[in-house]
Order: C-alpha cells, then structure tokens, then sequence
C-alpha cells in the first residue's frame, strides 16, 4: 500500500539520527554513523529506501530524491559558514592562517597525486581528484574542541579557525578548477581564467560584506513595521527571505564559474556584518539545515560508495596509507611555520567533514570529457579508497586534535574575566542589558545564552514598551573559566538578536552575602493540611520563620518562605540539609497524592523584604464567602508559627491568604506581625461570633504559651 514507503522513510531517518547520536555518546565522530546506516539500507545493501535510486531524464543523469536533499543541506551549511566568517580577526593573523591554509590544501593535492600514482592510478582525472577530497578541513569539529577549552580567541585558535575557513575556501577554488578541467582540455583558459573568476567573485564578497550590505539591509528592513502580535516579526522574514534569494542568485553566478558552491559561501559572507543576520537564520533554517546535513551523509555519500570495492583488502589498506599520508601527515605539516604552536595549528587542520566528502561525492558523478564513454573524474576503485581514508580521518583526527590541545592546555592558565569578579561556590554572574524594545525579544536573548551553554537561574525584565531593561543572572553548564574571549563571545551575540545600535550590555559579578536567609518558593496542588505540615517540617528542621507569604489562585497554592537559623538572624544551611527539605517535602505531597514544586536558594536580607506579588486579600475575601481574617501581634518566637498553623487546623480551618513578618524594633526586639485568611469547612459556611471567639482563646493560649 501507499503507506509502506512512509515506514520505510521514517525507519531510514530514525536510523540515521540514532547511530549518530550512539557515536556522539561514544565519543566517535558522529558523522560515520549516519554514513553506515545509509550504506546498509540503500541500494548497495538492503535496498529499502525508497526514491533511493538515480533517473534518467531527458538524456540526464538525475541524483534521487535524498541525494538532492543532502547537497541541499551541504549549501546551506557552507552558506552557514561564510555568515560566521570573522574578517576582522582575518585582517589580524591573515598572514600566518594564509600560510597554514595555502600548505593544508596543496601538501595534499600534491601528495595524494604522488600517492595514487605509486597505486596505478592517473594523475588525472583520479589522482587529483583524490587530492581535491583529502584538501578541506572540518572547521566545525576545530569550533567545538576550542569552545571547550575556551581557546577560540586566543592567537593559534583565531589562526586556526581562520585557516579553515580559508582552507574552506581554497578548497573551493581547487573544486571550481577541478570541474572545469574535467570539462575540456587542460589549458590557461580552462584552469586560469575560472580560478581568476572564483577570487574576483570572493573579493566582490568581501566589498559587499564590509561596504554595502552593512549600510543597505538595515536601512531596508527599518521601513518595515513590526508587528506585535506575530511571533516571527515580517522584517525578521524580508532579512531571511533577502538571504536566501541572495543565495539562490551567488550560486547560480557560482555554477556559471565553477561551482555553486563556492557562491553559497560568498553569499553567507555577504551578511557577516548585518546585525541579527545569523539570529534570523537560526531561528528558521539551522534545524532543517541539520537534518540535510545528515541526509548528505546518510544518502549523498552513503547510498554512492561502492560497498563490494570498498570491503576489499585493497581499498582498506590502500585508504589506511592515504589517510596517514595524505589525510594526517600532509596536513600536520601545515603548521610548520607558526612557531610554538605548530602541532597544535597542524593538528587542528586534520579533522575531515561534510566538504571532504562532497568533493568526493561530486567526482564520482562527473563525466570527463575527453575520456572513453562514461569516464568519471574518480574512478569506483579511487573513489573507494578515498572514503576509507576520510572515514579513518574522521575518526582519529578529532582524537589526536584533542590529545595536543590538552597537553597545550596543561601549560597555559586561562584567567578569568575581571568584569564578572571572582569565582564563587555557584559561579554565577550577571547580565544587565538594555536596548530597543521588540517583540519576542527576550525569548531571543535567552535562546543566545542557551547556546553559549548559559543556564538562567534568575531573571528580572522592565520595558516602557520602546527600552527594554533586564538583567540576567547566569551560570555556565560546563567547566572552565569565563575568560574575556567568551564575554565577547556572549555580548556579540547578545547584541546580535537585539539589533540596537544603541544597546549596551555590562557583565557584573554576583555580590553573594553572607548574612543571607533561605528562600524557600513552594507551589503545589491546594490541601489544607499541606501548610501547617511544612511548618512542622521547617521548625524540625531548626528553621525559623521570619516571613511568609501564603496565597492560592485557583486551587494551587504559592508559598514563599524566608527562614533563618534558631537564635540567628540569618542562615547557614548546608547542601545536605537543603537536600533533606526537599526529600521530606516529596514525601509530604506523595503521602497527600498532591504533585507540586519546591525551589530553595539563599537571597540577602534586602531581597526578602522586597515586596511579593501576592493576591489582594481583598479580592481572595470576595472569591471565598465566610473568609475568617486573623490577625496577630507580638513578640516573635521560632515555635509560635508552626504552633499557630497547627492550631487553625484542629480547628478545621484552611489558610487560604498568609502574609507574615518579623521585624526588629529600635529595641532590638523581633516583633510578629501575621495575618491570616482562613475558610470554614462546607459543615459552616459562616463563622459566628462563638466561633470567632473560640478561635481567639485558642490562638491566645498559644501565643501565652510561647512566651
């Protein structure tokens, strides 16, 4: 039936995102696992993918559905990439990244022309070839091993990232040259004039992306309202729309000159310098982006390797000594002239990834003209060996790149930055931002610290509707020092999704005090025995009450406590205690079949005299008929609140309203000050002046006790 192609679309693509996240978890690049998978359930293998096989139409050989998916995913990404293009830092180590790039795409070209030759294999159109595949770095595996070690600012990591990206782009050019060789003779005209065309169109690039576009798309998108009510504002779909029909437009001039590729990667640099360029194309296309990208390996490259060749002995030996050759030794040496740092540039250089393989993918579906009938510009048995070095490339690169950057790192003290002071237990700091008020604002702005591996423990945000106002406290998720380079990271980033020229964004360290008290924040199903229980709870706990604040909005209750020590003014509680509240709290709701939430944090004295946003009493009186309200003065005492909670229980009423505070009177003396808002059972609807009297002893007899 119609359906059976659905499953077998559905199991393809499960299987491919889960043997990538399998050798994600085992530390294995992940890029191999969507490979295998495509390679045992497409045509070579199983041959149950369906729409997996290349037409003939009109005479042409057309790629099958997945395999035109996955080249769509590899321009995105390079388009991707040309956005994170960094011109200034380029301008800054130009000269050494030039150096590493130049050696890190010729060492092996020439080396795998050598290699293939010493094979049997020509020159051209296999030797070359093979040398255009080993060429191209991964620049994002290099990206994610210098965020780790927070190294992407220093000088060998803006030299590395800035090698790749130029290697990326030489490597382009060599594909441009490569493609337009196998279309005729080998002369000047065929070789030179596309390579001259490819630098004149990166340089037109360039002059746009420092010159025009920064001026023009922000002057065009500012005629455009925003719209308060839609969650994706029009401008923000004018500025993607404006990308990707500049895409469409830079690879079709691309095509013309070589490869579309290579004007994907110029109209992403394009927008490098217009704000909020890579926010919009997050938001809208990294997602699918990704998903292609898998599909280029999963079907691109998997459903083209030639299973039979490839499991020969051959191919596995011959690819085990082009991948040490050509694909680690030649590019190791790349950083040879760096100085000091040589190993560790030359290392970064050795990881393969999606443009390695498309070179090699590329070739394998390229006729050479000249050549009998259906010669291609690498041949089955080449091109088999090829994957096998890449594949080995792939994962030991990213291995031995770790293994020198650590022990570089054993030597080198990263300090962390002095606007976000020293480090604390929590390793909090702070974010103050304000800048131009638009909608979803916010939502962008958490989405950013999010991505720079930003947990947002507190948050506060004012706006008059035109300036937005906030301030974010945050705590890194991984290990490592927020040095100055990572604070750049953030705020370019931050100003980045808010588009305001205007904008500031000040990073601030977290004063924590120490005569702080433990906020404790509950919310829970309503059940009138919960607080007078967790009043017990805090008083067995050796906890003193100093302020509460007790309210239920439609059948939950929103509980805010602030305790101290016994016979201290503030609070020393310690992780395990911390730990002991929460558990028996859990208990406490399971045993009243009750699902709720219990946050604890220590706040200042300051902060727990900042007012709540409580319920008006007022308003609760009027949503409860016979709300009894109860209030009491004096002197204050660590039993008399818990005593008092448990007394208004035995006698069957249910708090619905608390505010409760304790001051301290020029005297020195703590006073109580508590008020109450308690309903009667459905038995008495309202309370009589008997019960209102009965309430009153029972209460006074408490508060005598106390004393």
């Amino acid at each position: 039936g119609s359906f059976l192609p659905i499953l077998q679309v559905v199991l393809f693509l499960v299987a491919a995102w889960l043997a990538e996240r399998a050798l994600k978890a085992a530390g294995v690049s992940p890029v191999l696992g969507p490979i295998v998978a495509g390679m045992v359930l497409g045509p070579a293998v199983l041959d149950v993918v369906p729409y997996a096989h290349h037409t003939q139409e009109f005479g042409h050989d057309l790629p099958s559905f997945f395999s035109l998916a996955g080249t769509l995913g590899v321009t995105l990404m390079i388009a991707e990439s040309g956005q994170h293009l960094d011109l200034e830092v380029i301008r800054k180590v130009g000269n050494k990244a030039f150096v590493v790039a130049i050696l890190g795409t010729l060492v092996p070209l020439i080396s795998a022309l050598g290699v293939f030759a010493l094979f049997g294999f020509d020159a051209f159109p296999d030797g070359l070839s093979a040398g255009a595949a080993m060429a191209p770095t991964s620049v994002g595996i290099a990206l994610k091993l210098l965020h780790e070690t927070k190294q992407q600012k220093s000088d060998f990591g803006q030299t590395i990232i800035t090698a790749a990206f130029v290697d990326d782009v030489l490597s382009l050019l060599a594909l441009v040259v490569l493609l337009n060789m196998a279309g005729g003779s080998v002369t000047f005209l065929s070789v030179g004039a596309p390579l001259i065309a490819s630098v004149a169109f990166v340089a037109f690039g360039v002059f746009l992306a420092v010159k025009v576009f920064p001026r023009l798309v922000p002057a065009a998108l500012r005629r455009i309202e925003e719209v308060s009510s839609a969650s994706h504002q029009p401008r923000d779909e004018l500025h993607l729309g404006a990308m990707l029909l500049w895409l469409l437009l830079c690879s079709w001039i691309g095509s013309l000159i070589g490869s579309h590729l290579l004007g994907a990667f110029v109209a992403g640099m394009s927008f490098t310098n217009v704000q909020r360029s890579s926010t919009v194309w997050k938001r809208q296309i990294k997602r699918i982006a990704h998903w292609l990208v898998r599909l280029f390996f999963s079907a691109t490259v998997a459903f083209s390797i030639p299973v039979s060749t490839m499991l020969s002995v051959d191919a596995l030996w011959r690819g085990l000594i082009v991948a040490l050759v050509c694909g680690m030794g030649a590019k190791l040496v790349s950083g040879v002239f760096i100085g000091p740092d040589r190993w560790v540039v030359g290392a970064a250089m050795l990881p393969r990834g999606e443009f390695a393989f498309l070179v090699a993918e590329m070739s394998t579906r390229t006729d050479v003209v000249g050549f009998h009938e259906g010669r291609r510009l690498i041949s089955a048995d080449a091109y088999a060996i090829v994957v096998w070095a890449l594949l080995l490339a792939t994962v030991v690169a990213p291995f031995l790149f770790s293994a020198v950057l650590k022990h570089k790192m054993k030597h080198t003290r990263l300090r962390r930055s002095h606007s976000i002071g020293r480090r604390t237990a929590q390793n909090t700091f702070q974010i103050r931002l304000e800048g131009h008020h638009h909608a979803g604002l916010l939502h962008e702005v958490v989405d950013c610290l999010n991505a720079k591996m930003l947990d947002v423990v507190e948050a506060s945000v004012e706006s008059d509707g035109y300036v937005d106002a906030a301030v974010f406290t945050v705590k890194p998720r991984a290990d490592g020092e927020i040095t100055e380079e990572k604070i750049a990271e953030i705020k370019h980033s931050v100003l980045d999704a808010v588009n305001d020229s205007s904008c500031q964004v000040v990073f601030m360290p977290v004063h924590v005090d120490m005569n702080g008290v433990l906020e404790i924040k509950f919310m829970s199903r309503h059940h009138p025995d919960l607080l007078h229980e967790l009043c017990d709870l805090l008083s067995d706990m050796q906890l003193d009450v100093v302020r509460m604040c007790i309210t239920d909005h439609d059948d939950t209750d929103v509980d805010t406590f602030y305790c101290s020590d016994v016979g201290s003014t503030t609070c020393a509680a310690s992780r395990v205690k911390l730990d002991q509240i929460r558990y028996r709290v859990s208990e406490m709701l399971e045993a009243h079949s009750c699902v709720g939430e219990i946050m604890l944090k220590m706040v200042s004295l300051e902060d727990m005299h900042r007012k709540d946003n409580v319920a008006n009493p007022a308003t609760m009186a009027l949503k409860h008929q016979g709300m009894l309200k109860i209030t009491a003065k004096g002197d204050h005492h660590p039993e008399i609140l818990h005593e008092m909670t448990d007394v208004l229980s035995t006698l069957k009423l249910d708090i619905i309203f608390a505010d409760v505070d304790s001051t301290i009177t020029k005297a020195g003396v703590r006073k109580d000050i508590d008020v109450f808002y308690a309903k009667e059972g459905a038995d008495r609807p309202v309370p009589t002046h008997a019960r209102r009297r009965e309430v009153r002893r029972a209460l006074q007899r408490t508060y005598d006790s106390g004393r």
